[in-house]
């Protein structure tokens, strides 16, 4: 734990390890607050679109139609922090408005020392804001802010196929997506000291931009006019963004318990390369039945995970 007078012995089985703690208990009233606020956040998002959209039959050979289109976007997010006047928590504890809950007297189905907490503080922050809080509107601060400017234009061009091989008789689809993404944006830096909290002059910037090919292949093989069985293939790449969140730019300083939050506006978009493999057997007089077997794979980048490190 945070004190390190507490560890776990993975010994015995590693699904449940024996936990030990001190067991050190502090009387509530001895507890002090650092602050109780009401926060509040308005955020507000606006999006421009358009899109077109074609398709032609072409039966040339193989192929039978082609389809192909362009799209763009125009996002705007834009979000403002505030609140109501804070709490003055001066003389205010733990013990001033608390609800004892029990963990589990036999947490870890028995395999906690016998000196192991089970009985934990919890506060209702709520009641106890509206309980000591003064009486105020909320007020939300024009200086703590962040704004990200999204504009995505994407093409695409597919054409789709229907041959006979043989007895087989195979179809499907190929295409290409072509998709570029533009972040702007700008935040802020927020300090909270052990009395009062700040929003520095600083406003991070944000600007990044990456284009990505995203290739598709799909197709079923039926081996003769009728059959009750299909092959079914297919081979993608994927893209997902990454949310606004995780690119925001603004910074959170909390110097109380030496704690730095931030976004990370250099994030690359989460891709993929998808490979599927999968056999139907259509059963039944009207072949209302289905047996299915598939699989698949993936071949993941730029997995984006919440990271933190000690300095």
């Amino acid at each position: 734990n945070k004190e390190k007078s507490g560890g776990y012995d993975l010994d015995g089985d590693p699904r449940m390890p024996i936990l030990t703690s001190d067991s050190t208990t502090l009387p509530l009233s001895s507890i002090s607050l650092r602050n109780l606020d009401d926060n509040a956040r308005i955020t507000d998002i606006s999006e421009t679109e358009y899109q077109i959209d074609a398709k032609r039959t072409i039966e040339q050979g193989a192929f039978t139609d082609f389809q192909m289109g362009a799209r763009y976007a125009d996002t705007m997010f834009k979000r403002r922090q505030g609140g109501p006047p804070a709490a003055d928590v001066s003389g205010l504890t733990m013990a001033d408005a608390i609800s004892p809950w029990i963990l589990d007297g036999d947490f870890g189905f028995g395999n906690a020392p016998a000196d192991f907490l089970t009985m934990w503080p919890e506060g209702n922050p709520k009641e106890m804001y509206f309980r000591y809080a003064p009486a105020g509107p909320t007020v939300f601060d024009d200086s703590n802010y962040y704004t990200i400017h999204e504009k995505n234009t994407a093409g695409y061009a597919m054409v789709d196929f229907n041959h006979k091989a043989g007895e087989a008789i195979v179809k499907g689809n190929i295409g290409l997506r072509y998709v570029r993404t533009k972040f702007a944006g700008k935040g802020r830096v927020r300090l909270t000291a052990p009395t009062q909290t700040y929003v520095l002059d600083d406003e991070p910037a944000l600007d990044a931009t990456y284009t990505e090919p995203l290739p598709a292949f799909n197709v079923v093989i039926q081996p003769h006019y009728g059959s009750n069985v299909q092959i079914r293939a297919a081979f993608t790449r994927a893209m997902t963004r990454p949310t606004v969140s995780q690119v925001n730019p603004s910074i959170q300083i909390d110097a109380v318990d030496a704690v730095i939050t931030k976004g990370n506006p250099d994030l690359s978009p989460f891709l993929a390369w998808q490979y599927d493999l999968g056999l139907e057997y259509y059963f039944g007089k009207q072949h209302e039945g289905l047996f299915s077997v598939s699989g698949f794979f993936k071949d993941v980048d730029n997995f984006i995970v919440a990271w933190a490190t000690t300095e």
